[in-house]
């Protein structure tokens, strides 16, 4: 039992003598969230040009612009998981996503 926290001793040593000269901090993450305050996101998908995405300050979620004439799925992910929605031509609805992941996907239905 004593060699087993001997070793686990060592191992935590290591591990944050590791983290802390490697720069980590707490809440580092691999991939850079893209939040409401982020000018540009990126999109994947085949109707990304026809997609207009803005963040709503006062819904405190993004806002989705269908300007084709086609129905639009808009997907993303956060954090938390994934929220889909689909938007009729021409019409406006809201994605109820604070922050994303990755790009986000736009597909024509």
């Amino acid at each position: 039992m004593k060699r087993f926290l001997t070793l686990l001793a060592i191992g935590l040593v290591t591990l944050a003598h590791t983290a802390s000269s490697a720069g980590a901090t707490e809440n580092t993450f691999p991939i850079t969230p893209v939040s409401a305050t982020s000018t540009s996101l990126d999109c994947e998908g085949n109707a990304c040009t026809q997609v207009t995405l803005t963040f709503d300050e006062a819904k405190q979620q993004y806002k989705v612009q269908n300007n084709s004439n086609r129905v639009v799925r808009v997907e993303g992910s956060d954090w938390a998981g994934g929220k889909s929605i689909a938007v009729e031509a021409g019409k406006t609805d809201y994605l109820p996503m604070k922050s994303f992941v990755g790009a986000y996907r736009a597909n024509y239905e």
